[in-house]
């Protein structure tokens, strides 16, 4: 039976370009955004030309100069923003740099994929919320949004009028579709198929995503303790040295009275429990105390200054006459209460403080360290990640991102077969978009060009501005690869 191509073609003068992990709003601060909008500068251009030495060719072959056509789709291969480590774990920063870099997508002539990743993958939530609430064909919002369906049903992306002439296309984790009906053989340019994953398909393990299929609905620890850090609340504490002292100090007492009376008398753990309530109403005096000043004086025109002046001031009234009585038997019972509404206090800061603080950060380590595949060369991706069925393409080119190491790793052994694909169902080539972060080696800034004549890995420089080609893969030996140089 033949292949059915259900995927549009690219034009003769036409590219598609593909970056992936920006990491917009990440810990390498605003750097990062302005070299991306140089190089997006020098896209809109228009004269950008790029030398190339074509792979597999002889040695006295002639170099291809490329003058880089515009690109009709721009597509953004996963962890664009970094939602899951932001710069200063606050999330606000991914937004903002966000923010520029989206505005600068929209004055170019393009449509723009966006295939979330791991550290993005919020981003593609509205379109599962928007398939669960699709509006009439009446309701204005229909003609702004449009979702793309696969296989029995399958919400595959959501599709947004981006200018006049192009669309903003959210796709989670891979584009193109892969349960459309039929064989999706990807984009097609000059004959030549692509798809695009971000890459967190050849992690280790993938415990989330698992458990996420299986219930049916996202699970994502570390994503939720970022969204946990990023209450206005806990954001703003965190950045108070004094509170976030007193917070540690004040975790320090209360796990000393939960423990102490598992090896000590009752005597001892009378006195603990005492401290304990004694701790609180110092910090619940001084706090009050701060309130009378502030919402009696310093803010008293706010809508509620007065309910809370009075409300602060009696907490102050009271502990001083508590204290002032001398009722020692009655301030025993009512230290004894206060320690039971501390530990309800350390409870609740524990677990929206301190909690997502050290987990955050043993998850991270844990995943960089046993489930990423943050460290996978091409090659490596091929020989390991690939080797399972669950991820073969039926496509002659592969390109992801994720590991932020830039390479290519053309696939030519015997086996291969008609159609694009080889005996144990992997692509052709596989090419590895890089990264535009630190890593090792400096700052890579790579990206992946594609046009009708083939596909190349490519540089930007920021410093002179201008584009470097790093691997150049002509169709015909993409062609010759595949077993389809006869086409």
């Amino acid at each position: 039976m033949a292949e059915r191509d259900y995927t549009e073609k690219i034009p003769d003068d036409k590219s598609i370009l593909v970056v992936s992990d920006v990491h917009l709003g990440g810990v390498e601060g605003p750097e990062t955004i302005n070299r991306m909008l140089h190089f997006l500068d020098k896209i809109q251009s228009g004269d950008a030309k790029v030398v190339c030495n074509p792979e597999q060719r002889s040695s006295n072959a002639e170099p291809t100069t490329k003058i880089l056509l515009p690109p009709t789709k721009i597509i953004l291969l996963g962890d664009v923003l970094d939602l899951w480590n932001p710069r200063h774990q606050d999330r606000n920063y991914a937004f903002l740099d966000g923010l520029i870099f989206f505005l600068k997508l929209q004055n170019i002539e393009s449509d723009i994929i966006y295939v979330t990743g791991n550290h993005d993958e919020d981003s593609g939530e509205p379109v599962y919320s928007y398939g669960a609430d699709t509006p009439d064909k009446s309701d204005p919002a229909y003609s702004i949004y449009s979702l793309f369906k696969g296989l029995h049903g399958k919400i595959e992306s959501l599709k947004i009028a981006w200018n006049p002439n192009h669309i903003l296309e959210l796709s989670p984790r891979h584009y193109p579709a892969t349960s459309t009906h039929g064989h999706v053989r990807g984009l097609n340019a000059g004959g030549i198929h692509y798809v695009f994953v971000h890459g967190q398909q050849f992690d280790k393990q993938q415990i989330t995503y698992s458990i996420s299929q299986a219930i049916g609905f996202r699970f994502d620890v570390i994503d939720s303790i970022q969204e946990i850090l990023n209450c206005s609340i806990v954001r703003e504490v965190r950045k108070s040295v004094p509170i976030m002292s007193f917070i540690g100090f004040y975790a320090i007492i209360n796990l000393l009275a939960l423990i102490i009376p598992i090896f000590s008398g009752a005597i001892v753990s009378t006195w603990i429990r005492w401290l304990v309530g004694v701790v609180f109403a110092i910090s619940l005096f001084g706090i009050s105390a701060k309130g009378v000043q502030m919402f009696g004086f310093v803010e008293k025109t706010l809508p509620s200054s007065p309910l809370l002046f009075r409300a602060c001031l009696g907490i102050c009234i009271g502990e001083i006459i508590l204290i002032g009585i001398g009722a020692y038997f009655l301030a025993l019972g009512v230290l004894d209460s206060l320690y039971f509404i501390g530990m309800i206090v350390f409870l609740w800061l524990l677990f929206i403080f301190i909690i997502p603080i050290v987990y955050g950060f043993i998850s991270n380590w844990m995943y960089s360290t046993f489930f990423s595949a943050k460290n996978y060369d091409v090659q490596s991706v091929y020989e390991d990640a690939l080797k399972s069925e669950k991820y073969t393409y039926n496509a002659e080119v592969l390109i992801f991102g994720h590991t932020h190491i830039p390479g290519t790793y053309p696939n030519t052994d015997d086996d291969i077969r008609i159609q694009g694909r080889s005996a144990d169902g992997k692509p052709t080539l596989l090419i590895n978009t890089g990264a535009w972060v630190r890593n090792e080696n400096g700052i890579d800034d790579s990206f992946a060009y594609i046009d009708n004549s083939g596909v190349a890995l490519m540089k930007w420089n920021d410093t002179s501005r201008d584009i470097s080609c790093t691997k150049y893969f002509p169709k015909e030996i993409i062609k010759k690869w595949s077993g389809r140089q006869s086409e």
